[in-house]
């Protein structure tokens, strides 16, 4: 869209979600610009009164004012219009500050309004959606976009505001006298054209910032989640390279973008005084209009000029500031779009038992690459299924596919005969425990991350979680015990305690099914055992799907499922699978080369075999 059409659907936003509110500001401004422009044309009156030569006679303001008093029975004296001109000027500005008052909660409410808008359209936007976008972009949107762009309401309001305001200073020169205010209107317009020469193309200047603002926030926010590789690999110099020439582009953008209202502020001033000087010198020397009226029109256009100057200025910084707005929408737009279904036509309730998962035919692909090729599987309930394969199988895919995180392009996914397609996926994805391989904790107590999406868990369903999960003994030689906070994504935790809270977290609430994906390829060998010793445990509890590249993580599987190139190559239990001399064998073979029976102790891969 362009800039015009942003424009008019900002402005439909506004009034569509606060008709009433945008309607009581506009009659403000017009009320406080009406006021003010009463409050000066008593300055004519006033002057009369006081004997300054013809400020009465030759302009009909003063004796209109006079006679409007006189119909109510009072005296048009000196003390009457000065004490009128100040109620006048009090009621004014008391309209002014009302409407400003609802202007800047305007304002703040569109703030909190795009960000929970934008907030609400990630939360139900597809996974892939943010796998193709930069969530620190997203972030900079959502933080600090939205603020800039609820600054448009602010900006509307004063320039509609200055705009009344100079038609009313306009309208009561004109009245005094039309042939001044004529030719000091002609220097005006040349001010307002020369203005629009020295600052051009703010909008243009203004989407340049926030795209380098984006990139910066977007490469920083990345570097910063990344700063112990950062520091250990000595790698200052690459950050540098990277964000240096950035910052250096933000230097420049900011720096014309923080010049534009600057020069268009002095120009403004220059051209005004030469304009002001110039007319007043044709309107008393050629036009021969006596000095008290040219004096009143000149203390008006005084007024007015500087005011001409505000609006161009808040006009650039409403341009300016469309960009952001566009950001906003269309960040908003891209999101909604990739919504995915939350609830089908025929959704259906999903209960938290151990299920039977089955796979028929199905086929997931990424922007026409295929990542799954016809899988067939059976995932018997309160068994331990694992996946194994190589890297770039599609065993990640697999588990998104359970989590309904990537659509499926064929086959379906049975849940104790029921089609996964046509389910509340978020009910089903309550259903299920999910621990990654590197397990996100946030910078908060462990009861609050373990009972993350449950808030209302009690303590004692969180302390079984933790039992279950081998982490509760622990928990409680900590001083503050489930109340210690963990730290940025868990840092105060080791490796093996931040993936124990993973799974406590996956099996509170009583899931019916729980998945890891390579949840322990990041441990040492006597963490991993412990944990999948743990894990080995809830057999017949719960339905346990296991993605593992590491093959010591499976041999206590029910059941292995090799994956390849996308394909499922073999199936079986570990001991079938190694008699059969296949992908799996090979793969144990690889992966045990190295290790033999020594000193009387049994091999890693007799362990396997047996």
């Amino acid at each position: 869209m362009t800039a015009g059409q942003y424009t008019k659907r900002f402005v439909r936003e506004v009034i569509s979600t606060a008709p009433a509110r945008s309607v009581f500001v506009i009659a403000m401004l017009a009320s406080s610009s009406f006021f003010e422009g009463i409050a000066l044309a008593m300055l004519f009156p006033l002057l009369a009164m006081v004997g300054f030569s013809g400020a009465g006679e030759l302009n009909d303001i003063a004796v209109r004012i006079s006679n409007f008093i006189g119909q109510w029975g009072i005296a048009a004296n000196i003390y009457v219009i000065a004490a009128l001109l100040v109620l006048t000027t009090v009621f004014q500005h008391l309209l002014f500050s009302a409407q400003a008052w609802i202007a800047a909660g305007l304002q703040s409410e569109f703030t909190v309004r795009w960000r929970q808008a934008l907030t609400n359209a990630l939360l139900r936007s597809e996974w892939l959606y943010f796998t193709r976008n930069k969530t620190g972009e997203l972030s900079h949107v959502v933080n600090v976009e939205t603020n800039r762009a609820a600054h448009l309401i602010t900006y509307g309001c004063q320039v509609l505001s200055l705009g009344l305001t100079a038609l009313v200073y306009f309208l009561v020169a004109l009245l005094a006298s039309w042939k001044v205010t004529l030719i000091l209107m002609l220097g005006g317009a040349a001010i307002v054209a020369l203005g629009q020469l020295l600052v051009r193309h703010p909008a243009r200047l203004s989407a340049r910032q926030s795209e380098f603002y984006a990139r910066y926030s977007g490469k920083s926010s990345e570097i910063m989640g990344g700063m112990k590789l950062v520091r250990a690999s000595g790698g200052d110099a690459a950050v540098r390279r990277v964000l240096w020439p950035l910052i250096e582009e933000l230097r420049k953008v900011d720096r014309k973008i923080i010049m534009s209202p600057v020069i268009l502020r002095a120009s403004f001033e220059i051209s005004s005084v030469v304009a002001l000087m110039g007319a007043l010198v044709v309107a008393i020397r050629i036009l021969g209009s006596d000095g008290a009226t040219v004096l009143l029109i000149a203390a008006l256009f005084m007024r007015l000029y500087p005011r001409i100057s505000t609006i161009q200025q808040y006009v650039h910084q409403f341009r300016v500031s469309i960009p952001q707005y566009a950001a906003v929408v269309d960040a908003l737009d891209a999101a909604e779009a990739a919504a995915e279904i939350q609830v089908a036509p025929a959704g259906l309730e999903r209960k938290l038992v151990p299920p039977n998962l089955i796979l028929r035919d199905v086929c997931v692909s990424y922007d026409d690459r295929p990542a799954l090729h016809s899988v067939t599987l059976k995932i018997p309930a309160r068994n331990i299924v694992a996946v194994v394969g190589p890297s770039g199988a599609g065993k990640s895919t697999l588990v998104d596919a359970l989590l309904r995180l990537v659509p499926i392009s064929s086959g379906k996914i049975m849940v104790d005969g029921a089609d996964l397609q046509a389910m509340d996926v978020v009910s089903w994805r309550r259903s299920v425990g999910y621990v990654p391989q590197d397990t996100f904790l946030f910078n908060a107590t462990i009861a609050e991350n373990i009972s993350f999406g449950q808030s209302d868990a009690a303590i004692d369903d969180i302390r079984e979680a933790a039992r279950k999960a081998q982490i509760s003994n622990f928990i409680e030689t900590l001083p503050l015990g489930y109340n210690t906070i963990v730290g940025d994504r868990g840092v105060l935790l080791s490796g093996g305690q931040r993936q124990r809270v993973g799974l406590a977290r996956a099996l509170l609430g009583g899931k019916g099914v729980l998945i890891l994906d390579e949840a322990t390829s990041a441990l040492d060998s006597e963490t991993e055992a412990a944990i999948m010793r743990d894990i080995e445990s809830l057999r017949r509890q719960i339905t346990i799907v296991v993605i593992a590249h590491r093959l010591s993580t499976v041999r206590g599987a029910d059941k292995i499922v090799v994956l390849d190139a996308g394909h499922v190559v073999e199936q079986g239990s570990p001991q079938e699978l190694m008699r059969a001399d296949g992908v799996y064998a090979r793969l144990v073979n690889m992966q045990f080369l190295d290790l033999n029976v020594s000193d009387g102790k049994q091999s890693a891969l007799s362990g396997l075999t047996d």
